[in-house]
Formats: structure tokens, C-alpha cells, sequence
């Protein structure tokens, strides 16, 4: 059969391949974007957070002047009970901690896309090849 209802079977599986292929890069290049974007975010929560554990103190204070319009979070340690129980120590072990579980947290979420991406693609590989020798056949 050389061909079948006028298509030529040959270019048909040459054009079936072409699109496909053009499928899947654009596919793989919207998933390496995706993963790109995902390093991006780890490497500015990075920065951020050693900048934060260098200078922790000015960190803490620049970030409550931006999130908070009043001068109510500045405590004084003689008289506020709440900075007398949860001293400045505390806060930075919290801050580190959080953001340790974050940073741990997208590298977890990197690590199994990436290996995720690797596996669908060997499938759909697998699959082509499968569907080509049927079609061979």
C-alpha cells in the first residue's frame, strides 16, 4: 500500500515526525523555562537570606518599616513583656529556620520536576518508537 486515499503513507509519517519533534521542543523549552524561573527564585531566596544573616538586625528592622506604617512593633526590652520573652535571638533562629525550609522546600519541588521531565520524556520517546515500528509494519 503505497498510499491511501491519495496521502502518500511515507510523507504522512514524515510529517507526523516533523510536527511532533516541533511539539516537543517547544514542550521541553517551556519546561526548562519553567525550571530556569524555579533556579531563579532559589538563587534571589538565597541572596536574600545570607544578606539577612549578615546583618540581621538592620534586615528585621527594614522589613517591619515596609510592612508596617506604625512605630508599634519597635518593643523596649525594659518595659514590653513580649521582647522580654521572645528576645532577638529568638527571632533570627525562627527566621533562619523558616527560610531553611524553604530553601529546602523549592530544591525538593526543582529536584523532582526535573527528574519528573527526564522520565516523561523517555515514556514519550519510548511511545514514538512503539508507534513507529507500527506503523512500519
Amino acid at each position: 500500500l503505497a498510499s491511501v486515499q491519495g496521502i502518500n503513507l511515507p510523507s504522512a509519517r514524515a510529517l507526523t515526525a516533523s510536527i511532533d519533534a516541533d511539539l516537543d521542543a517547544a514542550a521541553g523549552r517551556g519546561a526548562l523555562r519553567l525550571v530556569a524561573a524555579v533556579g531563579v527564585v532559589l538563587a534571589v531566596l538565597l541572596v536574600v537570606g545570607l544578606l539577612a544573616a549578615s546583618g540581621f538586625e538592620s534586615s528585621w528592622e527594614g522589613s517591619h518599616e515596609v510592612f508596617f506604617a506604625n512605630d508599634l512593633w519597635q518593643l523596649d526590652p525594659d518595659t514590653d513583656r513580649l521582647i522580654q520573652m521572645f528576645p532577638e535571638e529568638f527571632w533570627f533562629r525562627v527566621v533562619m529556620f523558616v527560610g531553611g525550609l524553604v530553601l529546602l522546600q523549592a530544591a525538593i519541588v526543582v529536584v523532582v520536576s526535573v527528574l519528573y521531565l527526564r522520565v516523561a520524556r523517555r515514556r514519550e520517546e519510548r511511545r514514538r518508537r512503539i508507534a513507529l515500528s507500527a506503523m512500519e509494519t
